[in-house]
């Protein structure tokens, strides 16, 4: 560990490494109301009670509850419509208040972020003139000067057109869009890149074929670095990370940060 430890900082001192953040990387923001970002486990609880309307002893709840959230979203599509879900979500993730930890991360230069979240804390957390977000399955032409690109896997709340991926059939229908450019552009830096990977199990079905890619692409000497921040890894998470050559770093998104002044 100490060795993986000394590599990390070694690359956030003198290497220029890309972002990936998940869903965890949004915990201690705030809602526009001031309250907690919910964690997936509490936002299926809102979705069941408020969108859904079960009464939280009823069967339906029971069951549902224990089920995925793109499970989850796709039940919700099927029994009300993508749009009741959509404005929803827009309700929940839009006008987010960043903790501190999210302004140091922008402060750091990086190569470029990518992101599976849909909610608007990294934007708040620039100043407006230094990120170039990019959110449709085509790139926005404009100046990238002095600008770290952030591209949004899964869509944003700020440009819902784009399209949300909650859904099970999101996360299959994204596979399918060979021509979109944030994918385009994650499975070319995939394989190459060094990455650093924070808030994330990197469950989603998706995002493992990019792994694949990876774990699929030239030797050995060609590929770039993965690094996983992960303070609680599970089982499962270690032997998929291992299986690819990934490393995992059990530190917390505090410590992470502390590393980042070293540049």
């Amino acid at each position: 560990m100490d060795e993986i430890i000394k590599e990390i900082k070694g690359l956030l001192l003198r290497g220029n490494p890309i972002l990936f953040t998940g869903s965890g990387f949004s915990k201690f923001a705030k809602t526009k109301n001031g309250t907690q970002m919910p964690d997936g486990y509490s936002l299926k609880k809102e979705i069941l009670l408020k969108l859904l309307k079960f009464e939280e002893k009823s069967n339906e709840y029971k069951e549902l509850i224990n089920s995925s959230l793109s499970d989850l979203c796709q039940y919700c599509i099927h029994e009300r419509t993508d749009k009741h879900l959509e404005d929803f979500l827009l309700d929940v993730y839009a006008d987010c208040k960043p903790a501190n930890f999210h302004l140091t991360f922008a402060k750091y230069p990086w190569k470029k972020i990518y992101t599976t979240n849909i909610d608007d804390i990294v934007e708040n957390s620039f100043e407006p003139n230094k990120i170039n977000v990019q959110n449709l399955n085509r790139p926005k032409l404009t100046s990238s000067i002095g600008k770290v690109e952030y591209i949004k896997l899964h869509g944003c709340v700020r440009n819902p057109s784009g399209k949300l991926v909650f859904s099970a059939n999101d996360y299959i229908d994204s596979m399918l869009k060979s021509q979109d450019y944030r994918f385009n552009q994650f499975g070319q830096d995939i394989q190459f890149g060094d990455f650093i990977f924070v808030g994330t199990d990197y469950n989603e079905v998706n995002l493992d074929y990019y792994l694949k890619l990876y774990e699929s692409s030239g030797g050995i000497s060609s590929k770039g670095r993965l690094f996983f921040i992960n303070p609680n890894p599970t089982i499962i998470f270690k032997t998929k990370i291992k299986g690819i050559g990934g490393k995992i770093i059990e530190w917390s998104t505090e410590i992470l940060q502390n590393s980042l002044s070293l540049k």
